[in-house]
């Protein structure tokens, strides 16, 4: 599905790219629905940011990333995820880092 390779890249790129290692990666079937988390260790987004943070063409902080980012990232995936009947939550991982997680009827 390429849908799906577009949004584990996508959500592995900004994990390498804003949060820090360990990037934690875990499928599996909850009540009939697949889910998806990724969890990285860094230090996250500020949870007023969040919602901000899923529109198109937003960057939290302009000066990470230079020209190489436009702030697509997350509102790709969110796209992506709805298309294919899915939902997206983004929040702080308890003890730091950011933990997305897909949920897939």
């Amino acid at each position: 599905m390429v849908d799906l390779d577009r949004i584990l890249a996508n959500l592995l790129e900004n994990a390498m790219t804003y949060g820090d290692p360990p990037v934690e990666i875990a499928t599996g079937m909850q009540h009939g629905k697949w889910t998806m988390t990724l969890r990285d260790h860094g230090p996250g987004i500020p949870d007023d940011q969040i919602d901000h943070a899923l529109q198109p063409f937003v960057r939290l902080d302009a000066a990470r990333g230079g020209d190489a980012h436009c702030g697509l990232g997350l509102a790709i995936v969110r796209r992506l995820a709805r298309r294919n009947g899915g939902t997206l939550s983004v929040a702080n991982a308890v003890g730091g880092g950011l933990l997305v997680s897909l949920v897939f009827s």
